[in-house]
This record gives C-alpha cells, structure tokens and sequence, in this order.
C-alpha cells in the first residue's frame, strides 16, 4: 500500500509514538523507521507486537502521538508528514485539534469558576452570543451574587418572603426589583 493511499485515511488507527532505548537511532527496524531514536506505530499491531519482542525495544517508552510536537526535529506540523506519512500526519492533526478542543474548554471553565468565585459580580448565565455566557454586572451587596436586573431569580428573595408574579409589566418588574434590591441592602446594614 502506497503511504499516500486514501484508504488508509479511512482506518483511525491509533498510532503511538516510540522512543527507542538507545538515543539518537536513525534505522529502520522490522519495516518501521526511526528517526532521533523515535518511530511512530500503530499499538494493536503486529509490527508493534514484532518490535516489543525484540530485547533492545522491550522496555521502550510509548507517548501519545500529540508528543511529536516536543521533538527536535517537528518544527510545524507538515514536518510529520514528510517524516512519517499523510496517515499519521492525518490522525496527529486530528489528536492536536482534539487536544487544543479539550483545553479551551478547561480554559472557559476555569474562566466560570473564577468568576463565580468573584461576589462582586453577578452569576446569571446569559445567551448573549458575543459575551462568555456570564452577566458580569456588579452584584448586589449580601445577595448571593446577583445584580440588580437578576435580583428576582435570586434565592434571597424567597427568604424575604416576596412573591414574584408570573406574568408583569416592564414597570411591575422594575419597581419589585428596585423594591428587592433596597430590602437586601437594608439587611446588609442592620
């Protein structure tokens, strides 16, 4: 099969990168080819079974392919390409886009947690699509963490023992919060 096949785009292989016992091997070993003393073969295969019976490969480390980026000779991502074929080139970029995916996500919820952490600021998620989902307007003193446009929907005011209708005019729901936010603010100085 020629390395650049497209029916091998269509295996998702799960391919490791092996770091060879002895740094700095540039052969080829039972068909595989090492470079820097690192190949990268697919796990459940037979060539992978083949090198880890050999007593030099035995003890090997294994890193996930995402460790190409931390190899001397990996200066940008068509580096892998060249060195170890499109299907490797493909499945490293797609564990890359998974990686930064993952992060970005851990990122925001770190971003999330912070910010609710932060009192000063209100904690109401929002669908505003240009914003990061938070509300971000200062929070009312002693309310929990709510701004004065989401003081209704904080749990303080069932404590207070106001009720808020269903259903209210603009200037219903202005004046019950303007109402709510002047009892929290009392409480918070008596």
């Amino acid at each position: 099969m020629s390395v650049w096949s497209t029916k091998a785009l269509a295996d998702h292989q799960n391919y490791i990168v092996l770091k060879h016992t002895v740094p700095g091997v540039n052969h080829t070993i039972n068909g595989v080819k090492f470079r820097s003393g690192y190949a990268v073969v697919s796990k459940p295969s037979k060539t992978y079974s083949n090198l880890k019976k050999l007593p030099v490969l035995k003890n090997a480390r294994e890193f996930p392919l995402t460790y190409l980026q931390k190899l001397p000779f990996i200066t940008r991502p068509v580096d892998v390409k060249i060195v170890y074929g499109i299907d490797v080139y493909y499945n490293y970029q797609k564990a890359i886009t998974e990686l930064e995916a993952i992060e970005s996500k851990v990122q925001k919820e770190e971003e999330i947690k912070q910010h609710l952490a932060d009192e000063t600021k209100c904690q109401v998620m929002t669908t505003d699509p240009r914003g990061d989902g938070l509300c971000g307007k200062p929070a009312v003193e002693n309310s929990g963490g709510f701004c004065g446009y989401h003081i209704l929907e904080a749990p303080i005011v069932q404590d207070l023992g106001i009720e808020v209708p269903t259903f209210m005019t603009k200037q219903e729901r202005k004046d019950l919060r303007h109402k709510v936010v002047e009892k929290v603010k009392k409480l918070s100085k008596g």
